[in-house]
C-alpha cells in the first residue's frame, strides 16, 4: 500500500469546531490536537494524568499563543470517571464537531478495570464506547460531525472470542478489533436519527504510536483472502 504524501498543511481552517482528543499528552494523540489547534479548532486534550496533560498543552501553546486548548481528565477504565467527564463537557460545550478516540493501553500485565473487565478490552473498547454513547446526543445535534476511532493494522489478524472477552487467554489484537468494530455500530446508531454525522476506524502509521514495526501491508492483505 503506496503511503499518500498529506500533512498538516492540507487540514482545513477549523475555526468554531471543538474536538476532543482521548490521551492527548504524548504519541498520535498529541499530534493530532497540536494540529488541529494550530488549525484555529477548540481542543480538549483528555488525559488521565492532568500535569502530562498541561505539559502538553504548553508545547502547543509555546508554538501559537493563539491556540484554544483546554485540558480534562478521564479515566477509560473507570466507568463513574467517564460520566463525570462527559457531564462537565456538556455543561461547558454545546458542540462536539470531533470526537477522536485515541486513547488506550497495549499489553500491560494482566489486570482489570475499577468495574470488573480486563484491562485493555475495558479501556480500548469498553471505555471509548461508553464515552461515545455519553456524548452521542451532542455529536448528533452538531453538523457533519465525526467520530474516529483510533486502531491498529492488527486487527486484520484479530479473532473475538465472545467466550472469553475478559481475556484470560491474552490477544491484544482481538481488541483492535472490536475498536475497528465499533465505527460501524457508532454510524448505524447515528444514521438511523438522519444526523450527518458519521465514525471512521483508523490506522496510524507506527512511528507515532511508539510501539511495534512499520505495517507489512502485503501480508495483512494475504491474510484478508478467503
Amino acid at each position: 500500500m503506496k503511503a499518500q504524501k498529506w500533512d498538516i498543511n492540507d487540514i482545513t481552517d477549523q475555526t468554531d469546531r471543538v474536538a476532543i482528543v482521548t490521551g492527548s499528552n504524548s504519541g498520535i494523540g498529541f499530534e493530532t490536537a497540536r494540529a488541529l489547534a494550530l488549525k484555529n479548532a477548540t481542543v480538549v486534550m483528555v488525559v488521565r494524568n492532568l500535569t502530562k496533560g498541561r505539559e502538553a498543552a504548553e508545547k502547543i501553546h509555546s508554538e501559537s499563543e493563539n491556540a484554544v486548548v483546554n485540558v480534562m481528565q478521564l479515566d477509560l477504565s473507570d466507568l463513574t470517571s467517564i460520566r463525570k467527564f462527559a457531564d462537565e463537557f456538556k455543561g461547558s460545550y454545546s458542540r462536539l464537531d470531533l470526537l477522536i478516540n485515541n486513547a488506550g493501553v497495549m499489553v500491560p500485565p494482566y489486570s482489570k478495570t475499577t468495574d470488573g473487565f480486563e484491562l485493555q478490552l475495558g479501556t480500548n473498547h469498553f471505555g471509548h464506547f461508553a464515552l461515545t454513547g455519553l456524548l452521542i446526543d451532542l455529536i448528533k445535534q452538531t453538523p457533519n460531525s465525526r467520530v474516529v476511532n483510533v486502531s491498529s493494522m492488527a486487527h486484520a489478524f484479530g479473532k473475538l472470542d465472545f467466550d472469553d472477552l475478559n481475556w484470560e487467554t491474552r490477544k491484544y489484537k482481538s481488541g483492535k478489533l472490536t475498536e475497528t468494530a465499533r465505527s460501524p455500530i457508532c454510524t448505524s446508531r447515528m444514521n438511523c436519527r438522519k444526523s450527518s454525522a458519521t465514525a471512521h476506524p483508523a490506522s496510524p502509521w507506527p512511528p507515532l504510536t511508539r510501539v511495534g514495526p512499520p505495517p507489512n501491508y502485503s501480508a495483512i492483505r494475504r491474510s484478508r483472502r478467503p
